[in-house]
């Protein structure tokens, strides 16, 4: 069973990779209303949330946690860098 996930998620990052966007279904959200007890029967009194798959959720969330690693170290560098222009400067 977890080799066939392994595949899946395999064939899903090659994907996205290869066409350079998201899949089409991840575009579609189902759009539930939600009301207040006091106003459960006046349809026009409820606000709608959108409902997104989860698959999606949780690729941002790697490749934010990824990027996030990488950006930490070119900011790093960046201070770095400019730390030591200063001392030269003065």
């Amino acid at each position: 069973m977890a080799i066939v996930k392994l595949i899946r998620s395999l064939k899903l990052r090659n994907s996205i990779w290869n066409k350079e966007g998201f899949p089409e279904e991840w575009k579609d959200s189902i759009i539930v209303p939600i009301c207040k007890k006091v106003y459960e029967t006046d349809r026009s009194k409820c606000r709608g949330i959108s409902l997104l798959p989860i698959t999606y959720k949780i690729v941002f969330t790697v490749l934010l946690s990824r990027l996030t690693l990488y950006a930490k170290e070119i900011i790093a560098i960046v201070l770095n860098f400019d730390a030591k222009c200063q001392l030269l400067i003065i």
